[in-house]
This record gives structure tokens, C-alpha cells and sequence, in this order.
């Protein structure tokens, strides 16, 4: 199956199986067979309802009685290893099918038991009004498939879906899963039940491969690789296999979509022979035993169907290389039959600044009344993109093609350029999902965005659920809640694992709008999906924020100014960062990890002390800009820069900046790490580095580095977190657990003993204004009460990783982990009712000054000026925003100069034309003579002093066009109207 992707640039790393790399074994077991041994049918968080306490949030047995109750558990969000490939939505739940991807859970700082552990496939069911997920496995009644390669056979689990139908809205629904067509139906209580069965077509001996489902007139639709089943919905039995009217070997089925053609239900089918590219396309009528193909007479290729309400549109290849879409409608002159023709040209499919898109997706904006196309990456890694075209239901549109996102908007860099999904629901939103080109021969895997269009048609990117929380604040402004979503390391991303990150602010219904890190310093773009793990505010006065990554720059943001800064180069802190904290007025404190690189015969020493690490401090004036920056280090370097030495080790994991005794302060508590190795993998940590150097905790104040001392008779191992509030100071460490920290005699003591052990250990420690500590770890949460009682909130790994941990009001914590934001509340407090307002006025919290809206503002970059405009410079150095020269990129395009006739800087179908003044690349004559023909919509696709007729044709002006005294009545060529004027009668 999946011969569509076969035009795609194929992702096999990290697949078990992939459309282009070969087909799994499947050895599947009948439908309604009990599960194969090792078959653990669970996802990468636990298949457990979202919101749902493990053993109703009491204490575990043995734990201290005395310490805080858990009163209520709420979680958001999920993270699943496993692409999505098809999404339905309906009225308060949307499904996502996933595609299995191999992933060592070791990888995710997950302990593996078996083969099964390695793939987690599954259907994912999100509640659209609260932001909660559930994962639905073969535990809940999906059947399996058995999963292997040539190097290992992983057994059975979850089989993975390509498609989802609706069958009737929000009560059934259909889905291809392999060798399975599977029916969802809900039940009473509110969830879903599954029921699937196996087909084969006639004088078949194997069970056919299913990868598409479509609904139309009461019966269900199954491409396969042996052709169209027709099934009954209810029990999926299958009716009847259709004929399509060509005889091919297969018939292979590549894309399947209902609509309505000529008044009538029907399913648009692209097919062609076993293991080739589609080559036909072919509308089968509900109720009907046939479908009535349709040919290709251009030499184009057919990729993927959609249906509307009175057309069924093809996507396809041409001939030229370039995208076209065809439509499937009555012939008006031949009642009872069915016209190819084309809908969207090349030429118009290809006038966006996206390029020439070749569709892969469509999905029609029933609100905007716009054909959004998704592009799909050919071999030549052209074709990709979106674009919108203006139109209406039954198939007409009107070019030219535009972005579906502005080049100039942050989000245009987050949109797939290979779009796997395209699907609006009925409020206009639009579910996409895709990849983006990691090389020539691998694709990254996204993850999936919804995009919304506010009521002056502003996009609004949002992601429909959070996955890995790295960072949870709260905007000095109105309140809201910000995350730092960050999966892990971006890299995996390339082997199929879509792995997401960006900032953004939680909303009511559990979606978080992604806020664009938008800059415009003219210093570079920020990245369009930052790896984000800690966002920061500062004086509200100045509008500080800043936001820090891993590998990317970091944000920094103040009054009306925002720039990325390269902290990595000054002041010389690890691309790897762990903490950005503004601290007293304009100080913005950054931590990073130390990784010891190996460097064999070379002093290593000397060489790692040069390397980024350590503390850094910067001071940022009214702009962002940095006027004074410091690094802390345990050792100083040669490189002639600004260092304090004195910490215990290179390896920062938290700071927590103090007041000093006048606004300028130079003073933060400094939490700190065992030096290690470089590594890949973030829930791993390295090895311990030749410097031998173990954590520790720390006071700056300015030039000044004061150590602490461990408990008596104790080591620092890694100290993971700081804890500064009414109740004193605290800090955790991995070994020794929750410490009480003297500041001002600089000692430690043991408020309370770890309650874990290896391999679990600490990563973020909170306290509120009660004596509440939280400590959030490698398994879960434990809750610490002001005498030191103790209690598991949960554990288990239930949620993964709990990254940081932060008090939203006393006794309310909200805890960021790697399956979304989990929020607990203690003893008598509640949790609050409402997660986040119902939407935002701004992409922004502070939106930044619109760009120049005219020709001659100034401007740094491009972005600083509008949609249409670029930032250009004259010799002198002076910016200022101007319509941009197309011939600046293509020089040899219609009207750009040229030197001579026959100049061969001429674009294709161009010829250089000096008849009418300067010499310039003009449509060539010779192109456009009969019997050539050049089509048209006005006089500028046209040779010079030739005009556009009513056929939509070039045509040359006849001689006698310049006195109206021939060839027609009126004494003008067709199309022309005689005019007079001051210089006598003239054809226009």
C-alpha cells in the first residue's frame, strides 16, 4: 500500500515499517483473537483516562502519615511517540490515527521489558473542550499486528492506522489499520468500543492491506491493495467489491474521499497497478457495482482525491513537474457522463512565493471559502508547501495560489513542507500535520497544529494538546499560564518521532496558543518552534521577557525591542541551557550544562575550560541589547574574556536570583551538577567527566563566589533545585534529598532524607508560601509538609519526567512532565475551575510595533517591513523598506532587463524583445503563433503589442486595428472595440 508516498521523499530511520521502505511481517491474528503474549498494548504515558488518580491519589502504603493530603489530580495533555496520519473531528472529540515508529525507550528515560516497549501505537481520542487526553490501545478492544524487520521481530502490538471516517458524527466512525478495517462506536458510559474485521478480495489467498476509508450513501468504502471493498457500516460486512473499470494488477488503491458528483453520494478513488505509482482516478456511485474511470491524456500522474459538494477535485503531477488539480463533474454535453478537466493550472498553483506545489492534501474553509492545498516533496525536493486558493463549494476557483501563511509570519516556519494532514472541523479550524526536509533522503516529523483564524482572519497556531512540559510561568500581566513544551532531543525528530517545542499560553479548552518568539533587531529569525525550556519575566515596566532553548538562541525581549542573543558566543554559556531568570532590574541570569569533550593526545584540561558552560550574566539595556556580560566558572580560562571563578562545578541546573542592597544586584543562589560527558539524549546523563567534579551549591554576589558546606558527614552529588520563600531556603539534591539552607552562614542540613532511590532522582523542587515543598523527579511528584511528612502525589513514571514544579497558589501545584502539565492541590486548597481564558486579544503579550506599512520607512530586516515590501539598503547604509525587484531573484523573468535579442538570460517561453525601447525578456511570439497557443487573463502573458482575447488567447493586433476600418463590423480584430481619441479612431 501507500504508492502515493512513493513521490515523497521516504523516512525510514526510526521506522519499523514505512509506505517506500518495505512492508512488515505481519502474522496478524484473526480479529476478536485474545492478545499474543507480549503484547503490552499500552502508550508512552500509561493508558490512563486523563485526569484519572492511580490508586485514588492516597498515600502509598509505608509512606509518612503525616504529610500533605492529595485532594484532587487533574492532567493535560500526552506525548506519543507515533506520527499521526489521519485526523476526524467531531462536535467534542477529535481522533488522531498513529503511525508506530520504533523508539528506544531508554531514549525517554524509560527502562525497557520487552520488544514491546520499543513501539507505541495507538488512537488518540482528545476532548476538544478541556485539552484532556486518551490513548486507545489493544488493551480497549483495537486488534494487533505483529511488528519486525529484518534485524528483530518486535511481536505483536496496537496495529497502526492511516485513516479515520466518519461514519455518523460523534457515534461511529471507520478506520484502516493494516490489515484491519476497524469500527469505533460509543457506548454509554461515553467511551469507545472497536469491533474490526480482515477482507479479501476474490481469488485472493491473502487478507488485503487497508489504508484507506471513505463513507458515502450509507455504505463503507476500503481501499486496499487488491482494490475497493464496499462494506455495511454497521457490521462490516463486506457488500461487494467494485469494478473499476481497468484492469490492472491489484488494483492498488492510493487515496479514497466522498463528495457529491452530479446530485448523487460518491467516493473519488485513485488507484493503479500493484507497487507503482496511482495512475488512474475513477468516482464510484453508492449503491453501484461499478465506478466510471477517467483518463489521463497529458502525461499527468494523479496523487490524491477530495470531494465537495458537486465536485470531485484530483490532485496530480503534470507533465511539466509542477502541481495540478483536476475536477470530476457532469459533462453539460453529454448528460449521464463525467469530465477531467483542470481546475488549477501549474502556472496558478505556482504564482505563490511557496513555489510550484504539488498537492498532496487538500481541505476546503467552508468559513473562508478557500481550497487550502498541502503541498507533498517530490525526489527533487520541490513541490512542497501550502497554499490557499478563493472559491466555492462546487469546484470553481480564483488564483493566484497565495501562502497559506505569510512568508513574513513567525508561523510560517513551523508549517510541514510534506503535508501528511489537512482537516477543518466545523468551526473552521484546520487540523495539519507533516514533515519538514532534515536532508536530502530524511524528513522531521512534526507535530500537530491547529490553525484558527480570529475575526480579522489573523492565523492563530495552536497546539491542540501539550505534550513535554519543560517550564510553567505565570505573565505578570493578566496571570496566564505559559509553558515551555519541549519533547526531547529535537534530533529524534529525524528518525520519525514527532517530537514538538514552542512557547505558549494555555487556554480554557486545554489547547495552548503557540506565542511567536518574533524579533526585530535585523540580527537573524528565531526559530520558528524554539526548543524551549524556561521562560522568564521581568520588570513589567520594561516588558522583559526572555526564553531559554536548547541549541537554539536565546530571547530576550524589552520595552519594544526583541532580539535572539548568541549566549553560546557571549558570555560563552552551553547551547545546552537549563535556566534563564531575570533577576533585580535589567540582570538576566543564565544557566547552562557543562559536557566534557574528549579530545585524545590534546590537553583536555585547557581545552574544556574553553568550551561553553558555567553561569552566565548578562545586563540588557532599554532595547535587549547586552552592555555588560559575565561568565562563573569553577576554573577560569585562556580565552581572555570576563570570569569569576569559584563554583563547584561547571554544570548550572538552577538559579535563583536575591535582592542585594541597591537596584543593580549581582547576587543569585546557584544550584549545580556533577560535570559529565556529552550527550545526545536529554533524559540521560552522561558519564561522570576526568574533572571529577561533583555538584554543589553556591551565593554570587557580583565578583564574589561563596561555596556551602554539605550536611555533616555528607557529599553534594547533583544538585537539581532551589527553593527560596517565607518558609526559608531549600534545595534537593540526588543523593543526600531536601536540604535547609543557611545563607547566611553558608551550611546545609537534612530537612528531609530521599525518599527515592537510583535509578530515580530529582529534577525541580518549589515551595509555597505555607511550607508546602514539592520535588518533582525522574518517576513523579512527592509533596513535603513544613515538619517533613512526606507524600507520593504520584509516581510510577505515570507521566514521565516532572521537569519543574511550581506553586500557581498555596497548596496548588502545577507540575510540568513529558506527558503534559499535571496539576495537584494539597490539603484544603482547589484547584482552579478554569485552566485559561477562553482566548487571547494578541498572538503576543506585549505585540511589538506593526511593521512599515509604505515604501520609505526604515527597517533593519525584511520582517520590518510589510507583505510586499523588502528591507533595502543603498550604498550609503541607508535601510528603507521598498517593493521588492522580482528580477533581484530571477533575472531572467518577464520584463527584467536584457542586453540583445537571442540574450539567453531569458526564462523559458521568453524571448529578449528591444522592438518597443530597452531590451527586456518579453513572452516569445514564436510560442503563441498559430498553432501554438498561449493562454491568458490579460495582456500581460502576452507578447508585446499583442492583446488578450475573449477565448482567454494571446492574439496578434491585425494591421488594420490601428484605423477600425476592417475585419469586423465594428472594424476591429475580435475582442477589440473601435475607440476615438484626440490622435484618430484606434482598436482597444
Amino acid at each position: 500500500m501507500g504508492t502515493s508516498w512513493r513521490w515523497a521523499v521516504v523516512i525510514c530511520a526510526g521506522a519499523l515499517w514505512a509506505a517506500g521502505c518495505g512492508k512488515a511481517s505481519t502474522g496478524t491474528p484473526d480479529a476478536g483473537e485474545e492478545n499474543p503474549p507480549g503484547d503490552a498494548g499500552v502508550d508512552a504515558g500509561g493508558d490512563t483516562d486523563a485526569g484519572e488518580l492511580p490508586d485514588g491519589g492516597l498515600p502509598d502504603g509505608g509512606e509518612d502519615p503525616s504529610g500533605p493530603t492529595v485532594t484532587d489530580t487533574d492532567a493535560r495533555g500526552n506525548f506519543l511517540p507515533s506520527p499521526t496520519r489521519a485526523v476526524i473531528a467531531g462536535t467534542d472529540t477529535a481522533f488522531f490515527a498513529t503511525l508506530a515508529m520504533l523508539q528506544d525507550p531508554a531514549h525517554f528515560g524509560r527502562e525497557s521489558t520487552g520488544p514491546a516497549d520499543w513501539l507505541h501505537p495507538g488512537l488518540i481520542a482528545l476532548d476538544t473542550k478541556t485539552g484532556k487526553v486518551r490513548v486507545y490501545t489493544a488493551s480497549d478492544g483495537l486488534p494487533v499486528m505483529r511488528y519486525q524487520n529484518e534485524f528483530e521481530d518486535y511481536g505483536f502490538n496496537t496495529v497502526s492506522l492511516f485513516d479515520l471516517a466518519w461514519i455518523e458524527k460523534d457515534t461511529s466512525f471507520a478506520a484502516a489499520g493494516f490489515e484491519f478495517v476497524v469500527r469505533g462506536a460509543k457506548n454509554e458510559s461515553g467511551g469507545w468500543t472497536f469491533s474490526s474485521v480482515k477482507v479479501k478480495a476474490p481469488g485472493q489467498s491473502a487478507p488485503a492491506l487497508v489504508e484507506h476509508v471513505a463513507v458515502a450513501g450509507g455504505e463503507l468504502f476500503v481501499g486496499t491493495n487488491q482494490g475497493v471493498a464496499v462494506l455495511n457500516p454497521t457490521n462490516l460486512a463486506v457488500k461487494r467489491w467494485l469494478d473499476l473499470g481497468v484492469s490492472l494488477s491489484g488494483p492498488e488503491v492510493s487515496d479514497l474521499s466522498s463528495g457529491v458528483v452530479d446530485g448523487r453520494e460518491a467516493v473519488g478513488i485513485v488507484f493503479g497497478p500493484s507497487g507503482q505509482p496511482a495512475t488512474h482516478v475513477a468516482v464510484a456511485f453508492a449503491g453501484e457495482p461499478a465506478a466510471t474511470p477517467l483518463a489521463f491524456t497529458d502525461g499527468s500522474f494523479p496523487l490524491t482525491v477530495y470531494g465537495m459538494q458537486g465536485v470531485m477535485l484530483v490532485g496530480a503531477l503534470g507533465s511539466d513537474g509542477r502541481g495540478v488539480i483536476y475536477g470530476i463533474a457532469p459533462d453539460g454535453s453529454n448528460p449521464g457522463n463525467l469530465l477531467l478537466d483542470v481546475r488549477v493550472d501549474s502556472d496558478t498553483l505556482s504564482a505563490s512565493s511557496v513555489g510550484a506545489v504539488v498537492p498532496g492534501k487538500m481541505a476546503w474553509d467552508d468559513h473562508r471559502q478557500r481550497l487550502v492545498v498541502g503541498g507533498r516533496l517530490l525526489n527533487t525536493l520541490e513541490g512542497g508547501g501550502m497554499v490557499e486558493l478563493a472559491g466555492s463549494p462546487d469546484g470553481m476557483f480564483f488564483g493566484p495560489a497565495e501562502p497559506f501563511i505569510s512568508a513574513k509570519d513567525p508561523y510560517a516556519g513551523a508549517m510541514p513542507w510534506n503535508v501528511d494532514v489537512l482537516t477543518f472541523d466545523d468551526e473552521g479550524r484546520l487540523y495539519v500535520a507533516g514533515r519538514q526536509l532534515c536532508s536530502e533522503v530524511k524528513m522531521r516529523q512534526l507535530p500537530v497544529y491547529r490553525v484558527e483564524r480570529t475575526a480579522l482572519d489573523e492565523p492563530r497556531l495552536v497546539r491542540p494538546w501539550i505534550s513535554g512540559v519543560r517550564d510553567v510561568e505565570f505573565d505578570p500581566v493578566h496571570g496566564d499560564t505559559w509553558l515551555a513544551l519541549h519533547d526531547a532531543q529535537g534530533g529524534m525528530a529525524c528518525d520519525g518521532i514527532p517530537v514538538g517545542s514552542s512557547v505558549c499560553r494555555l487556554r480554557a479548552d486545554g489547547a495552548c496558543e503557540v506565542v511567536p518568539l518574533s524579533v526585530n533587531d535585523g540580527d537573524g529569525t528565531l526559530a520558528a518552534s524554539p526548543s524551549a525550556v524556561d521562560v522568564t519575566f521581568g520588570d513589567v515596566a520594561q516588558k522583559q521577557m526572555a526564553a531559554a532553548t536548547v541549541s537554539d538562541a536565546t530571547y530576550a525581549r524589552a520595552n519594544d525591542s526583541a532580539r535572539q542573543i548568541m549566549t553560546q558566543i557571549d558570555p560563552k554559556v552551553s547551547l545546552r541551557m537549563t535556566r534563564a531568570v531575570f533577576g533585580v532590574k535589567k540582570t538576566l541570569w543564565l544557566g547552562s550544562k557543562a559536557e566534557w569533550s574528549s579530545y585524545p593526545m590534546m590537553d583536555e584540561v585547557a581545552i574544556n575550560r574553553r568550551s561553553p558552560h558555567g553561569l552566565g550574566l548578562l545586563e540588557l539595556d532599554g532595547t535587549a541589547t547586552p552592555v555588560f556580560s559575565r561568565r562563573y566558572v569553577r576554573e577560569k580560562s585562556d580565552l581572555g574574556i570576563a570570569e569569576i571563578e569559584g563554583l563547584p562545578s561547571n554544570a548550572v541546573w538552577d538559579v535563583v536570583p536575591l535582592p542585594g542592597e541597591d537596584e543593580a544586584s549581582r547576587r543569585a543562589l546557584i544550584a549545580l551538577g556533577v560535570e559529565r560527558f556529552s550527550y545526545t539524549y536529554e533524559h540521560v546523563l552522561g558519564d561522570p567527566a576526568p574533572s571529577n567534579a561533583r555538584g554543589g551549591i553556591a551565593l554570587v554576589d557580583d565578583e564574589t563566589v561563596s561555596v556551602f558546606a554539605p550536611p555533616e558527614g555528607g557529599t553534594f552529588g547533583d544538585v537539581m533545585g532551589l527553593a527560596v520563600g517565607k518558609a526559608g531556603a531549600f534545595a534537593v539534591d540526588d543523593g543526600l534529598g531536601v536540604l535547609r539552607l543557611d545563607l547566611d552562614g553558608k551550611t546545609t542540613s537534612v530537612f528531609a532524607h530521599a525518599p527515592w532511590t537510583a535509578p530515580e532522582r530529582p529534577l525541580s523542587l518549589a515551595e509555597d508560601a505555607v511550607g508546602h515543598l514539592a520535588v518533582g523527579t525522574t518517576h513523579g511528584l512527592y509533596v513535603f509538609g513544613a515538619d517533613g511528612g512526606m507524600t507520593r502525589a504520584f509516581g510510577d513514571q505515570l507521566y514521565g519526567y516532572v521537569w519543574r514544579v511550581t506553586f500557581a497558589d498555596d497548596g496548588v501545584i502545577y507540575a510540568g512532565t513529558d506527558q503534559g502539565l499535571v496539576r495537584v492541590a494539597l490539603d484544603d486548597a482547589k484547584l482552579p475551575e478554569a485552566i485559561g481564558p477562553a482566548s487571547y486579544p494578541d498572538r503576543e503579550l506585549w505585540p511589538l510595533p506593526p511593521p512599515c506599512t509604505g515604501e520609505g520607512c526604515t527597517c533593519k530586516a525584511d520582517p520590518d517591513c510589510d507583505s510586499g515590501l523588502i528591507c533595502s539598503c543603498d550604498t550609503g547604509g541607508t535601510c528603507a523598506c521598498a517593493v521588492e525587484d522580482p528580477c533581484v531573484a530571477n533575472p531572467g523573468g518577464k520584463d527584467c532587463a536584457c542586453q540583445m535579442p537571442g540574450d539567453p538570460i531569458c526564462g523559458a517561453g521568453l524571448t529578449c524583445d528591444c522592438t518597443f525601447g530597452p531590451c527586456s525578456c518579453q513572452v516569445d511570439p514564436a510560442a503563441c503563433t498559430p498553432p501554438n497557443v498561449c493562454t491568458c487573463t490579460d495582456v500581460q502573458d502576452c507578447p508585446l503589442d499583442w492583446y488578450c482575447n475573449p477565448s482567454n488567447a494571446c492574439a496578434q493586433r491585425q494591421p488594420c486595428d490601428a484605423n477600425c476600418s476592417c475585419a469586423t463590423p465594428n472594424g476591429c480584430s475580435p475582442g477589440l472595440i473601435c475607440q476615438g481619441g484626440i490622435a484618430g479612431k484606434s482598436c482597444i
